[in-house]
């Protein structure tokens, strides 16, 4: 779970929100420490790549209490509140990542292409920053926007994530990808109309 710059500041906050639950986290952190799945990016760490896997699901739309503020602009402005915590400035990373891994089917129909660019995260962060009095801003200024400067922000296929292992290790790709077969034919019934 990933920390929130906008915890609640006390009982009935209306603005607040709780940490986020991540797909995936690479990099050197410890959990527990805090809490039962609490992130704690380490002293020493040079990476912090945050993953949201996808299969025909659309990125979140927004949290209760802001609905506008969806689930890409969530994950970078959590990924910014993990490297405030750990004193840890995104220029001492020399990896530092958010991406979404989705089918190819998705990706070309352009799923998360708004939510995922740059500028639609930063003005959405901003949006939620401004409902605040001023208490915000140091932590826009001073890690969020240090981390837009520096984060690579993507969108994957699975499909092709299936061709990098199945060269490297082709026992291992075809088990992926028998199992990404059934991910498939088992998600596409699921499908919303």
């Amino acid at each position: 779970m990933l920390p929130s710059a906008f915890l609640p500041r006390y009982r009935g906050d209306r603005y607040a929100e709780s940490w986020t639950h991540a797909d995936g986290v690479i990099g050197s952190f410890s959990i527990g420490r805090n809490g039962a799945g609490d992130l704690d990016l380490k002293n020493d760490a040079e990476t912090l790549v945050v993953l949201e896997a996808k299969m025909f699901s659309k990125l979140s739309a927004g949290v209760t209490h802001a609905r506008y503020y969806n689930q890409a602009a969530r994950n970078v402005a959590c990924m910014s509140e993990v490297l405030r915590r750990a004193k840890r400035p995104p220029s001492m990373l020399k990896r530092l990542a958010f991406f979404v891994i989705a089918p190819e089917q998705q990706v070309n129909a352009g799923i998360f292409e708004n939510q995922m660019q740059a500028e639609s995260i930063l003005k959405t962060v901003e949006r939620r920053v401004n409902e605040y009095d001023e208490s915000k801003d140091e932590w826009f200024n001073g890690w969020f926007m240090p981390v837009m400067h520096h984060i690579r922000i993507a969108v994957i296929c699975w499909e092709m994530l299936l061709g990098y292992i199945s060269g490297v290790d082709a026992k291992t790709g075809h088990d992926f990808q028998q199992f990404y077969n059934l991910c498939l034919a088992f998600n596409c019934r699921h499908q919303p109309m």
